[in-house]
């Protein structure tokens, strides 16, 4: 069986995502602010709490004491005093504490270079300066400051705020990716493929891949599974080994790699059918606002697989990816034989998910 779209878009995106609880862990909590002490501060509710009834009290109106009322009015100027203090003070403080690490910056201080280098790349406590952030990268960088290495060659690559070096950004990453930066080592990956004339130097893009992705980056852990699909390298295609690369990424929630993986698991590629898991890695992924995902999420309430089926689910997914700008002949059709009242509830259906 089969979900691939037939679509005039293909989403290929990637995305580095923090990991997500699996599906049933932490299911359905939610928390809430209530006021706690004199009503200036806030704690969490817990949801054992939230289940609670409220408690009610029924007060007589006339036996209201004028003072509590004056309590509270006195008590809500003092929370807007103090909030308007705070928003005083901390701008002050932050301006005290970036003076500091500028001055300790240009004492030659690595780790202060570097945050320095933050703060005026980002307008943090000082005005956004992006050609000194890099003056200050490239202090760092020298002194073997990996981070700074690795942002110094994201900018000599970009040409921002220093003049575009495309040969010296490659030096600096690959020192950055030799010294352990994860994002390094998948950048220079990347460079390495570009730059391949045959096998051995696609090999020596993959050990990068590998390296990140064995240190748990997402995106080096998707590419992995895109270099078993494809043989790069000094290696066959092999499905078996990209679907585990795959489940990796996806449970890091890279949209991406479960779109593919749940692709595989309807279609038994690289492993055992798997309605119901491919089901819900595609949900998830769709959930998430993959198109891609979301027209075969479509299909797949359509054909029932995985899933009830439900013809409303299936055209409400369907309008969302085309919203998108995907077009699939095949759904298209299967909007064309719902009825108005039919398209209306999918509508709704649709507006709701967004």
């Amino acid at each position: 069986v089969s979900v691939q779209d037939h679509d005039t878009e293909r989403d290929g995106k990637v995305h580095v995502q923090h990991a997500v609880p699996e599906a049933g862990e932490g299911a359905g909590e939610e928390r809430r602010s209530a006021p706690d002490g004199d009503g200036c501060g806030q704690r969490e509710r817990g949801p054992a709490e939230e289940l609670q009834e409220p408690v009610v009290h029924r007060v007589d109106p006339a036996r209201v004491d004028r003072r509590v009322e004056q309590h509270h009015v006195h008590r809500g100027e003092r929370c807007d005093a103090e909030a308007q203090h705070q928003s005083a003070v901390r701008p002050r403080l932050l301006a005290q504490r970036t003076r500091r690490v500028a001055e300790r910056a240009e004492q030659g201080d690595p780790a202060a270079q570097l945050l320095a280098a933050e703060l005026y790349s980002r307008g943090l406590g000082v005005r956004r300066n992006i050609e000194e952030a890099a003056r200050l990268y490239e202090a760092a960088a020298l002194q073997g400051d990996r981070e700074a290495t690795f942002q110094l060659a994201m900018m000599l690559l970009d040409g921002v705020g220093i003049a575009r070096d495309r040969e010296r950004a490659f030096q600096m990453m690959s020192e950055a990716a030799e010294a352990g930066h994860l994002l390094a080592r998948f950048n220079h990956a990347q460079i390495l493929l570009s730059q391949a004339r045959g096998a051995e130097d696609e090999e020596a893009a993959v050990r990068q891949f590998r390296l990140a992705a064995e240190a748990g980056l997402a995106d080096a852990q998707y590419a992995m599974a895109q270099m078993y699909l494809n043989g790069i390298g000094e290696r066959e295609p092999d499905q078996v080994a990209a679907r585990q690369w795959l489940l990796r990424a996806a449970r890091q929630n890279h949209d991406t790699a479960q779109l593919d993986l749940a692709t595989m698991m309807v279609a038994g590629e690289g492993g055992d059918v798997d309605f119901d898991t491919g089901f819900s890695w595609m949900k998830r992924a769709a959930e998430m606002g993959n198109v891609a995902a979301r027209n075969r999420l479509a299909k797949l309430y359509r054909m029932g697989l995985g899933t009830e089926g439900d013809s409303i689910e299936a055209a409400a997914w369907y309008l969302l990816a085309r919203q998108s700008g995907l077009f699939d002949p095949e759904m298209e059709d299967h909007l064309f034989g719902l009825d108005e009242e039919e398209i209306d509830r999918a509508r709704e259906r649709a507006a709701s998910l967004r």
